[in-house]
Formats: structure tokens, sequence, C-alpha cells
């Protein structure tokens, strides 16, 4: 293990973290894993999101075994066992299985009509093992159909990026169906995560693929936008919820043996500095009515899950080295910006000389259009002249006396 290259050893480095939850969303992927084997296709998801095509799903959910891990950790640091739970936006529904093992009433709901048929096996798998599943064709995307106050938890995971306009349309409804004192769990990409800092250095947008996105089926489902870590406190905050944890973590480095180059030193910054993680996941809890929670920073309540990997980071990625790296990429930054300032200079002296250029050729072809007119009423001049009859007396004198 160098700064250039990470042995990830997956999912042992997980393991280091939480050895009493991996083997619960462990188990969970392997079920799913095992009913996905006999769907023929997933087009029905990869129409409305094109970038999934060809997407390796066994790789996505293994990865997604840190975040499963999270929420069990928690859940248990919260004092919660059991009760009702639903998973919003539960898709392959791992998140929905673990818990069900776990004893939860769990009811798992997504947009699984127009997802077929590809996740027909899930549904069939969902449904055997005792997990209720909803229909957004039937209870609404904003829940109307279910009971006000009625459930412990909901999980929302990896769903408010793919919310166009507001969260609060979002927001709001799962709030509606959380209990008193109950828990909300939500994570989303990290907008300001490390890579995307580097996208924007490099002049590149940090939104889906414009390709992707224009030529998806309406409605896109990709992510719409991401959010901060103060973001997503602001939002819970705003919703009159209790912000109890805050965590920023890594997740699809898992899904490579060994990362080399860049990848490697990036890694190793995004530990080094949590705001440049790749995930933000929050827990807050609804109050009790009356109730007025105190607002909070979001690192008053952050949770440092990420020991196995400070405990290897190399010496001098501290925050002292990581201050001298980003004083590095701050001057790299100012150069670029006068490299960019030069080539923009350098295309407006261009674009001038090739108008001057454009111009004087555009002169000198009225000229040469001007001359040749001028040539031809010359000519027509000049013929009328040769036949007038005096002209014409002198050159047959002319022949004659030439003659003689």
């Amino acid at each position: 293990m160098t700064g250039h290259e990470v042995s990830v050893d997956f999912p042992a480095c997980l393991a280091a973290d939480f050895p009493r939850e991996l083997p619960l969303p462990e188990r969970a992927v392997d079920q799913v894993l095992a009913a996905i084997e006999a769907a023929e296709s997933f087009k029905a998801l990869e129409d409305r999101s094109p970038g999934l095509r060809g997407n390796d799903w066994s790789n996505y959910l293994r990865c997604s075994e840190a975040r499963m891990v999270r929420v069990a950790k928690y859940l248990q640091q919260q004092g919660v066992s059991g009760g009702r739970l639903l998973d919003y936006g539960a898709y392959f529904g791992n998140f929905s299985t673990m818990f069900r093992d776990l004893g939860f009433e769990v009811d798992a709901v997504d947009d699984y009509q127009a997802y077929a048929p590809s996740l027909d096996p899930v549904i069939a798998m969902l449904g055997g093992r005792g997990i209720r599943v909803l229909d957004f064709a039937a209870v609404g995307r904003d829940l109307h159909s279910l009971p006000a106050a009625h459930y412990d938890v909901v999980l929302c995971m990896g769903v408010i990026e793919h919310v166009p306009h507001t969260a609060r349309v979002l927001l709001e409804p799962l709030n509606r169906i959380l209990k008193p004192g109950g828990l909300l769990f939500a994570d989303t990409p990290n907008l300001v995560q490390l890579p995307n800092r580097q996208k924007i250095a490099r002049g590149e947008s940090v939104a889906p693929p414009i390709d992707i996105q224009y030529r998806a089926e309406i409605p896109f489902e990709g992510h719409h936008r991401e959010y901060t870590v103060d973001e997503m406190v602001w939002m819970a905050q705003e919703l009159g919820h209790e912000v109890v944890a805050v965590d920023l973590y890594n997740y699809s480095v898992y899904g490579q043996p060994v990362l080399h180059g860049r990848d490697a030193t990036n890694h190793w910054r995004m530990i080094a500095n949590p705001p440049m993680r790749e995930l933000v996941m929050i827990v807050t809890r609804k109050p009790a009515p009356g109730a007025t929670p105190r607002r909070v920073d979001w690192q008053d309540v952050f949770q440092d899950t990420e020991q196995y990997w400070r405990s290897r980071m190399p010496a001098g990625l501290g925050a002292e080295g990581e201050s001298g790296i980003l004083a590095a990429e701050a001057l790299v930054s100012d150069l670029q910006a006068g490299v960019n300032e030069r080539d923009r200079m350098l295309q407006q002296l261009q674009a001038q000389h090739q108008a001057q250029h454009d111009s004087l050729t555009a002169q000198l072809v009225a000229r040469q259009a001007e001359s040749a007119e001028l040539m031809d009423r010359l000519g027509a001049v000049q013929f009328a002249y040769d036949m007038t009859p005096v002209e014409r007396l002198k050159r047959a004198a002319r022949r004659w006396l030439g003659r003689r």
C-alpha cells in the first residue's frame, strides 16, 4: 500500500469497522443477486436512465453493503431493533431484505409497475419474504394513500438526487407518515466530493453527461441535483427534525481490487478530508408535537466511520499535508486560469485577424468587379466610336493609300 497504489481488500476493510453489522447486508445481497439471475434484462430501468446501460448490478449491490452497514449501526445506536419500516425507493430491495431479516415489518415502495418486467423477480422475492410491496402508481409518490404517523423508521437511500424541482415534495410526505420520535435515514452523492471539484477545475460539468440525459425517455430518472452535507442538514432542520448523526464516506472504491495513480491519491485525500468524500448520510428524528429541536452544524453530530482507512493513511496526508496539497492545487488552478486567459486572448486576436482578412478580401473582390465593369464599358465605348461614319471613312482611306 503506497500513495500511488492501494489494495482495497474488500470486504475485509469494511468488516474491520463493522464486524457485527457486515454479515447482515452480505446475506441480503446474496438473496437479491439470486433473485435477479432470473431477470431477462434491465431495459425498463435503462430507458429512463441511459447511464445504467451495461451496469454491473452485482458490483453495485456489493458496494452498497457499505451503505447498509451504516444504517444498521445507527439504528442499533438509537436503540431501535424493530417496528414498521418504509423503504422509499426500494429498487432492488436489498435494504428491505436486510431489515426483514432483522425482524422489522417492512413496506417496500417504488415505481415497480413502470419497471416491469425488469424487477419482477425482485418483487417475487420480496413478497416471498413477507415484505409488502407497494407501487407509486397506487399509493402516489406523495404517499397520500398511506396513513399518517405510521412508520417507526423511513429509509430514503439514494433517492433525493433523482427528484426534479425541489426535494420538499419528497421530504414532507416522508415526514407525514413518520411517527413522532421516528427516524429518517437519507443518503446522496456529495455534490462537492473531490472528483467533482476536479471536474470543475478542468471546466467539465458535474451533471449527468448531456448525451445521456438528452436521449433519455421521459421522465429522466438520473440525478437531477446532488447535495452538500450542509444542504442535507439544512433541509432536515427545515423539516423540523433533530439531526442525530451525519456520516461522510466512500463506497464505489470497493468495486475495484486495487486503486492506482490518481484514484489512489484521491482516496487518501478524501479520507483525510471528510467533506470531500463520496456520500453524505444523515440520520434525523421527528420530534414530539410541540418540541423544537436545537439546530446544529454537521460537525457537531459527525461520526467518522472510516477508521480502517484513517489508521492506514500515509504520513503527511493529515490536515497539514492536505493543506499543502490544496495550496499546490490552488497554484495549479491559478496557472490554469492564466493559460485559459491566454488562450482566450489568442482566440480573440485570431478572430480579429480573420475579420480583417475577410474584410480586405471582400474589398479586393469588389474592386476587381468594378474594374471589370469599367473595362467592359470602355470596350463598348471604343466599339461605338469605331463604328461612327467618319472613323469608318478614315479607315477606308488608310487601306486605299496603303495599296498605292
